[in-house]
This record gives C-alpha cells, sequence and structure tokens, in this order.
C-alpha cells in the first residue's frame, strides 16, 4: 500500500500523516496478538517507564506532582504508589498539563467550536477530540498523528487479523457504516473523515444518528454495508427495521460502541440481522477492549494500557478478587510524546466475576453493574467478549496495539462501549495523547 495523496488543508495534511502511520505500524500491531505474557509485562514496564519521564521532563503539572518519584525504576506493580489524578485536577491545569508548552486549552476549545464533519489541527500539528461530558464535566483529548494511529490501531486490530486471515484487505478498504455522532468532535464521528483515500484498510460512511430515521434507514438501505457500527441503542432500532421489513441489509461485521449493550439488545441485534454482535468499549485516551462476535467477555489492550483493579476505597485488589464492589483504573502508557497528557481512570460501580484465562485483562459486565476480572499473567490465551469494563488502566507511551485472528490475545476489533460510570479518577500521568476526560 502506498500513503494517501496529501491536500492543501491543515486536515489534510494531518491525514495523510495519520494514514501513513497507520500503514506503517499494521505489520506490528498485527504481530503484538501473539505476545508473550513475559513480552506484554516488558512492554508494560517500558512504557510506563518512558511516559513518566517524558512527563517529568516537559509538563509542569506532573513534574511537581512527580518530585521523589523513582521513574527510572518504577514497575507497574508500583502503581499505587503514584498520586490519583481526577478530571477535576486536570482540567483545572490543563495548560500544564500538557507537554508541548505551546498547546492551550483555549486553542483546543476554539478548534473544537468550528469543527463540523472533519477535524480542525490545532498548530497543524493535532487533532483534537472531545468526550460527552456525561459525569458533569467534558474532556478534551489531542493526538499527533502516531498517537491517532496507535488509538485507531488498537480499536481495528482484531478485525484486520480476521481480514487477512481471510484473504486480505479488500482493495479500498473494507467498507463500513458508523451510525454515530454526526460531528467529528466525537471519535465516531472523525472515523469517515479520517479514512478518505483508497489505501486505508478500512473506509467508513457517516450516517449521523441524529439524522431522521427514516433517512437512516434509507442511507443504509443505499449503501448496502458489509460491516456496520453504531451506538448501541442505534442498532436495536436498526433491528427493529429490518425485522420491520424497513431496512433490508445484510451485514457480516457488527460492531456495538459507546454505550451500553444489554443482552435484550444483543438478542434483537443477531435475531434481526443474523449476525453475532461484536461489543466494544473505547475511552477517548485510549483504554480499549472488544469482545468475540457473540461473546460476552471484553478483551482490553494492556500492550498500551496497564489496568488495575482497585475497591471503592482506590485500593488494588488481587486476581479473581470478589470484593462486593470494585472500581477501575487506567493508566495509558502509549501515545504521544510530545503532547502532554494524564493518566486517566475511569470508575465504575461492579460486581467481580472470573473471566476466561487469558493473557489479556478481561472483563464481564452486566446491565446496571459491571463484574471485572484481572487474570493472572499466564501463557494460555483465549478469546471472549463483554460489553462494559470498570478497570484502572495505564498506558504505555511504547504500546502499539493489534487484533488477531489467533488465540484471542487482544482486544478484538471494534470500539467498545462505555460503561455506565460513577466517576472517573486518573492517576499520575497518562499517556496515549495530551488528554484528559
Amino acid at each position: 500500500m502506498t500513503t494517501a495523496t496529501r491536500a492543501d488543508t491543515g486536515w489534510g495534511r494531518f491525514r495523510a500523516d495519520f494514514q501513513a502511520e497507520i500503514l506503517a505500524r499494521i505489520p506490528e500491531h498485527l504481530e503484538r496478538l501473539s505476545w508473550s505474557a513475559e513480552r506484554i509485562e516488558a512492554a508494560q514496564r517500558d512504557g510506563l517507564r518512558g511516559l513518566l519521564a517524558h512527563a517529568v521532563a516537559q509538563s509542569p503539572f506532573h513534574r511537581q506532582r512527580l518530585a521523589g518519584t523513582d521513574v527510572a525504576g518504577i514497575e507497574p506493580g508500583d502503581l499505587a504508589s503514584l498520586p490519583v489524578m481526577t478530571k477535576t485536577d486536570m482540567m483545572a491545569a490543563i495548560d500544564d498539563v500538557f507537554t508541548d508548552r505551546r498547546l492551550s486549552l483555549a486553542a483546543i476549545e476554539q478548534a473544537l467550536a468550528v469543527t463540523g464533519t472533519e477535524p480542525v489541527p490545532v498548530l497543524d500539528r493535532y487533532m483534537a477530540l472531545a468526550t460527552g461530558g456525561s459525569t458533569g464535566q467534558r474532556g478534551v483529548f489531542v493526538f499527533e498523528p502516531a498517537a491517532k494511529a496507535t488509538f485507531i490501531l488498537s480499536i481495528i486490530r482484531s478485525l484486520l487479523a480476521g481480514l487477512h486471515a481471510a484473504g486480505g484487505i479488500p482493495p479500498g478498504g473494507l467498507p463500513m457504516a458508523m451510525v454515530g455522532a454526526g460531528s467529528a468532535v466525537h471519535a465516531t464521528g472523525a472515523a469517515a473523515a479520517e479514512t478518505v483515500g483508497t489505501d486505508v484498510p478500512v473506509r467508513v460512511t457517516s450516517v449521523p444518528v441524529t439524522l431522521p430515521w427514516p433517512e437512516i434507514v434509507d442511507r443504509l438501505n443505499a449503501l448496502q454495508p458489509p460491516a456496520l457500527i453504531g451506538f448501541a441503542s442505534a442498532l436495536a432500532r436498526l433491528a427493529a427495521e429490518q425485522s420491520a421489513g424497513r431496512l433490508h441489509i445484510a451485514p457480516t461485521v457488527i460492531i456495538s460502541t459507546s454505550e451500553t449493550l444489554v443482552p435484550e439488545a444483543r438478542a434483537e441485534i443477531t435475531a434481526a440481522f443474523g449476525t453475532p454482535v461484536i461489543n466494544s468499549f473505547a475511552t477517548t485516551e485510549g483504554l480499549m477492549g472488544s469482545s468475540a462476535p457473540g461473546g460476552d467477555v471484553l478483551m482490553f489492550n494492556s500492550d498500551v494500557c496497564i489496568i488495575e483493579l482497585v475497591d471503592a476505597r482506590n485500593r488494588p485488589v488481587g486476581p479473581g478478587c470478589r470484593p462486593p464492589r470494585c472500581w477501575s483504573r487506567t493508566c495509558i502508557t502509549s501515545p504521544s510524546r510530545s503532547s502532554g497528557t494524564s493518566s486517566p481512570t475511569r470508575s465504575c460501580a461492579c460486581r467481580t466475576t472470573p473471566a476466561p484465562a487469558t493473557c489479556w485483562p478481561a472483563c464481564r459486565v452486566g446491565p446496571t453493574r459491571c463484574s471485572t476480572t484481572r487474570p493472572a499473567i499466564c501463557t494460555r490465551m483465549s478469546s471472549g467478549r463483554s460489553w462494559s469494563s470498570p478497570l484502572r488502566s495505564r498506558t504505555t507511551r511504547s504500546g502499539r496495539p493489534g487484533p488477531g485472528s489467533r488465540p484471542r490475545s487482544s482486544p478484538p476489533a471494534a470500539r467498545a462501549p462505555k460503561p455506565s460510570a460513577v466517576g472517573w479518577r486518573r492517576r499520575s500521568p497518562a499517556a496515549g495523547s495530551a488528554s484528559l476526560t
């Protein structure tokens, strides 16, 4: 494959660089799916140390908070010794959190305010995204091309592995219809603009969920997409349209994202389309997880994030622990070195239940409470799936995810529905991008 043709616009230049990074990193991300537990652990250690070193060197916020920390000798098991960074902490000091000192919240908000169907680059180098602010405060994130490539490959690598196993990526990329956000401020709304070109592995067409419903149905009937991605509630409604005879599509891949996929909706979607649903979980800062088709266990990209299960008092708990309630914290140790960031932590009340043994953290979740387990490091891998995850994760700057058609060692493909979160917590610096939620 060759890289996309450059456009003269700021977004065109960013997209060309981003797509070049995607194409260059695909082989490595696919290879990561077969990594041993020891190699994953080494990537976590190296990524965490590199991330913290960069944060201390470039971010006034993290330099102060991590003063006295032995950054060069820290181990993933030492995460509990690092200060927790809440979203409120980060948003209040975001300009000092960034490691690229030219970035500012004002510049990011200005770019987001004028964003339509295409992102508006910040400083001609960064792409900005925002969360919905369902917890009461919106978070903003910035990605350089390499960081954005790691973000996207964490989501689609399992899908790409499946395509390779089936004979290769279709010419022009796998066509996908995205029933999601209409604005590129949100990750689902940016996907179409990111995949313009002939050399991308997937080609997304946006069908905004904000359109009148009959128009959504008409567009999908005209597109006849082989792959369908959408908010869980939108997919459930599309299943009803299919059953009623107004929608006539036959996708062979269906991925639920951005919302909790309840068992009833999953059953309705599967019955209407005859295709098992892949459930996915994704945070804008970098933690990704997805299930096997029809499965109920999410597998997470622990080559890029260090996931830590903690109790309601923020205390780490051991593998297989079954406390009445648990929370998750996440440390993103990957993406962008130059754009500063935080170590986000998403929290969600949950109950823990055992998940299949695997080298990758796995989580099984229920409709109103999530259940998670953090399996012990092992050499055996297994596939699994789920739809919400309450884990604490830390992202490593080194990590690059990859899907796989092999005995499932990394999250399968798709974007992930976010769990019914009770709150967010962040530990020390995160990496994935320069971000905060």
